[in-house]
């Protein structure tokens, strides 16, 4: 009896040992990711080419997982689900990933992450004009403090700017849907998330390209800016590519070991550590209202979380509250599966 515990006690210490070194390398691309993005437009003020360097890196490193691991085969792909379907998740995280970058090119990184805090308030406004869902009065409750943070921090925000605030908003408004049409898709088609991410990212940069080519290629080409070591710049580029690709895979992985409701305070966490990362490193001034504002929108996410993670309890008896207690490989799968559907595009 000794010895089993013992067995057990070290299989525990090695999960939680795992899990929380995922969300250390999770918490510091993300947070790297956002500081070097910030520092690269600050002095190379081409957002277009971040993006396109972001999808291009992870285009790369997704398929070189893909091809190393394929747990399993990949799923066959008609074109009308390629257009129908595949297209227009890849045009929503295009515009999701430009409009984020446009924005913390123009405000500091802890108020384009305050702002993107409102995600929730659009999922439940999309879910329910696109999928018809229903949401209890607690999850409307659990919104009020995030609109209300949102606000507080608009109104104090040091380096407020306009154009900056819209990026955020639409960034948001993008990644919202993304969030609530990815469940069509992975209800149609069975599909392993990291492959799910290589396609979508894939057509991100199909779709992308062009723009970038018509618009950054020629400014990069012209007279105007050949002053830049482009040397520095394309190493920048490639790293943070790197960094928003490994934010991805590293928040895939914690996923894949954490309970829904675990894994919504792992991801409120991570939105506070990049603020205050940011704001150590990058020096923004900030107020005491602000940081209130910031809290309390945080805060609220966590709520809502929380809440939707309740509510889907009680809609199906299927689900455990643990991964453990899952004794079936069935039922293992099923909440694997759950988890994917719900959480997939927390991690583009």
């Amino acid at each position: 009896m000794r010895l089993t515990m013992t067995s057990m006690d070290r299989q525990l210490f090695k999960k939680i040992f795992k899990v929380l070194t995922l969300c250390v390398l999770w918490y510091s691309f993300g947070s790297a990711s956002s500081i070097v993005s910030k520092t690269l437009v600050q002095e190379f003020p081409y957002p277009q080419s971040l993006t396109f360097a972001q999808f291009s890196v992870s285009v790369a490193i997704l398929s070189l997982l893909n091809y190393a691991l394929h747990s399993e085969p990949a799923p066959y792909l008609s074109w009308r689900f390629i257009f129908v379907r595949l297209l227009p998740l890849g045009l929503a995280n295009a515009l999701t990933n430009i409009a984020g970058n446009v924005s913390i090119w123009r405000v500091p990184v802890s108020y384009t992450h305050t702002v993107k805090a409102m995600i929730p308030i659009f999922t439940v406004l999309l879910s329910k004009i696109m999928l018809q869902e229903n949401h209890s009065y607690k999850v409307y409750l659990s919104l009020l403090p995030i609109v209300s943070g949102v606000l507080v921090a608009t109104v104090t925000e040091v380096q407020f700017d306009k154009f900056g605030l819209l990026a955020a908003l639409l960034s948001t408004i993008f990644f919202s849907w993304q969030n609530v049409y990815t469940k069509k898709v992975l209800s149609e088609v069975k599909m392993h998330p990291l492959y799910c991410l290589l396609m979508v990212t894939t057509a991100s940069l199909v779709i992308f390209s062009p723009f970038w080519l018509i618009d950054d290629l020629w400014s990069l080409t012209s007279t105007h800016s050949r002053g830049y070591n482009y040397s520095n710049v394309v190493l920048l580029l490639i790293i943070c590519g790197i960094l928003k690709c490994g934010q991805s895979v590293f928040a895939f992985s914690v996923l894949s070991l954490m309970t829904p409701t675990s894994y919504s305070v792992a991801n409120s966490s991570k939105r506070i550590v990049i603020i205050a990362v940011s704001i150590m490193f990058l020096k923004n001034p900030v107020t005491y209202a602000n940081v209130f504002g910031m809290a309390l929108a945080t805060l609220g996410v966590f709520c809502y979380n929380k809440i939707k993670f309740q509510a889907r309890l009680q809609e199906t008896s299927v689900l455990p509250t643990h991964l453990e207690k899952v004794s079936s490989t069935h039922g293992r799968k099923l909440v694997q599966n759950t988890l994917q559907r719900d959480d997939l595009l927390v991690l583009v």
